[in-house]
């Protein structure tokens, strides 16, 4: 059920971490103010690339089939491909001042022979850029052994993991993606940035700022107490017992891409969406990101309020929701505390309570089991409020409404 290896209690409920410093650590803020910047278009991509054109078919930048190994990239193991491309981003001004950073990307990409690396950096609105801050790599570019100076600085934070909280305010960002492919990137094979998003965040108290944008907020619209048809499975069911304990995350994907018509099984995506690197399944970003291979953009974003979910329920789209909490705090759920966990959200009864496919629930209690609103701003929205979405690349969707 967690987001991080770790040795599970089935009996209490109680997980022990071996990594303290992979738990989602976020809080929530009454005067938080969030704001999602995410690319469109080819407009968006207006930065310096290095063999990269853009591809009007795949809607991104497309890694270009002209060799670039040189010779001094021979002698590393990671580099052996003879394709590699570096975009980085023109400076982006946020909205406002900001101090929490979640990224999120969609790439296509055969992970067996091609790779990626993500990495941001921050300033303020005027003075010098903070060093390149690593937001990790996969495929044939992931290393376990990646310096931990390209995680963190003195003056600016650490990444944890698949967020920062930054030391002091920012006001611009920027993100740099290198792709590098072993095989020519063409045919079934290309190798495309497809999009970038960025959830920047403001949780400093600032009484002015909260005011203005959290009225700016739309009303939550009709249509919002629905439950989608998301079909149900447990983590639990997975015959690698050792595995069961640390997939909430991809066991609450499978269950979204089972409802667009993807029908994989719970061990492959949990596969697909392993963070090699730091060993655990529960990886935000990467579980965004392996949602591309089946025409979905996944999005990681915050909830602040429960009109930011209905709003979310009225357009059909479920909402997998990192929750925290101690013994008391979450009734009906079928363990008694968590250091971490994911479930998905898939509709709202009319008094506003939470219709819920808890992935750690054995089954088939797990299926629409009802988390109280109060419960749920307890163990999600004063824990960060993170939550991961999925639309389709295209408009049509095979997700709607049942009749409940």
């Amino acid at each position: 059920m967690n987001r991080w290896s770790a040795a599970v209690f089935l009996a209490a409920g109680i997980m022990m971490t071996t990594n303290a410093f992979a738990q989602n650590r976020l809080t929530g803020h009454p005067l938080a103010v969030d704001c999602l910047y995410e690319t469109r278009g080819r407009e968006d991509f207006t930065g310096e690339s290095s063999n990269f054109s853009w591809s009007e078919t795949d809607n991104g930048l497309r890694l270009m089939a002209t060799p670039t190994v040189r010779p001094r990239d021979r002698r590393k193991s990671a580099a052996k491909s003879s394709y590699r491309g570096v975009y980085t981003s023109p400076p982006i001004k946020a909205d406002f001042d900001f101090n929490e950073v979640l990224p999120s990307w969609n790439i296509r990409i055969d992970e067996e022979v091609q790779g990626y690396r993500v990495r941001m950096r921050f300033a303020a609105t005027t003075g010098r850029w903070s060093e390149w801050f690593d937001f990790g790599g996969a495929g044939v570019l992931a290393d376990k052994r990646r310096a931990a100076d390209s995680q963190r600085s003195s003056e600016w934070g650490r990444v944890a993991i698949d967020y920062i909280v930054l030391r002091k305010p920012a006001r611009r960002f920027q993100y740099q993606v290198e792709l590098v492919s072993r095989v020519r990137p063409s045919g079934t094979r290309r190798l495309v940035l497809k999009r970038f998003a960025v959830t920047y965040s403001n949780t400093l108290g600032d009484a002015t700022l909260a005011k203005r944008f959290q009225s700016s907020k739309p009303q939550a619209p009709d249509g919002w107490a629905r439950v989608l048809p998301v079909p149900y499975r447990s983590q639990l069911w997975v015959q690698d017992k050792s595995l069961a304990g640390q997939i909430c995350c991809p066991t609450s994907l499978a269950m979204i891409l089972a409802s667009h018509g993807h029908d994989i099984p719970t061990t492959v995506v949990a596969s697909q969406s392993f963070d090699a690197e730091t060993g655990i399944y529960g990886n935000w970003a990467r579980a965004a990101q392996t949602g591309t291979r089946y025409g979905l953009k996944g999005t990681v974003v915050r909830f602040r309020s429960h009109d930011d979910v209905k709003r979310a329920i009225a357009e059909g789209t479920p909402v997998m929701a990192s929750i925290r909490f101690r013994r008391g705090d979450l009734r009906n759920a079928h363990y008694q505390n968590t250091s971490g966990h994911l479930v998905l959200i898939r509709g709202l009864t009319p008094e506003g309570d939470y219709v819920v496919n808890d992935p750690y629930n054995p089954g088939p209690k797990g299926e629409e089991v009802l988390y109280y609103k109060d419960d749920m701003q307890k163990v999600w929205f004063d824990k960060g409020g993170v939550g991961i979405i999925f639309r389709p690349e295209v408009a049509n969707s095979r997700i709607g409404s049942d009749s409940k």
